[in-house]
């Protein structure tokens, strides 16, 4: 049984070439659907943890983090256009959810035949850490 859908969680920056290339390789060697997923912390849920924020700071913090979300999100899209510019025959699409890593990548690999993610030397980033315990 060959696989028909491949996952590639990203953060902000992509990730590795190497994930890339074996995510894109193994799509199109299965004819496969390559879904990049951008699993991106909405700004409710980047706010200190503090006891007491002053509506006015609050507002401020949630406006900060809206930048944040629409900063990363461009980066993102700016990372796929890149990486799939040059890939030849491959369907793929790329979902930005916000949301907690963990949660969003776990819901997608359910429904993936292959996570596609870096290894812990390759990437120490805290996203791919969360990301490959998803996976798993």
């Amino acid at each position: 049984m060959k696989p028909t859908r491949v996952l590639l969680p990203i953060n902000a920056k992509g990730t590795t070439s190497a994930c890339a290339d074996v995510a894109f390789d193994l799509a199109r060697l299965f004819e496969a659907e390559l879904e990049v997923l951008h699993p991106c912390p909405p700004p409710s849920q980047r706010l200190p943890y503090a006891t007491e924020l002053s509506p006015i700071y609050f507002e401020a913090y949630l406006d900060v983090s809206r930048k944040q979300v629409a900063y990363e999100e461009k980066e993102a899209v700016a990372w796929f256009e890149k990486a799939s510019a040059d890939r030849g025959e491959v369907e793929v699409q790329l979902l930005t959810v916000e949301g907690l890593v963990g949660p969003a990548v776990a819901q997608r690999a359910k429904t993936a035949d292959l996570s596609v993610l870096p290894t812990v030397s390759a990437a120490a980033d805290e996203m791919f850490a969360e990301a490959r315990d998803a996976a798993l």
